[in-house]
């Protein structure tokens, strides 16, 4: 947030990408992309083995990446 210049610490940056999402037209929701929950095991399978998966805060397990993507197709 203080680097872009952005007031309000978390809130005020998650208030910032909500605006520029919807500038961008881009959906809230991987079902509003057209993904659905079928797809959920592969996505899981290749976010495990992305390269940048290392370099993430929490560890990513099957169980957890499942979860996320579960609670982002909405």
């Amino acid at each position: 947030a203080a680097y872009l210049g952005v007031a309000g610490g978390f809130d005020g940056f998650l208030d910032f990408v909500v605006r520029l999402r919807a500038e961008l037209g881009v959906p809230a929701t991987l079902s509003a992309m057209g993904v659905g929950r079928d797809r959920i095991a592969e996505m899981v399978a290749m976010a495990l083995e992305d390269p940048t998966a290392g370099g993430n805060p929490v560890k990513l397990t099957a169980e957890n990446t499942r979860a996320l993507f579960e609670a982002a197709i909405g």
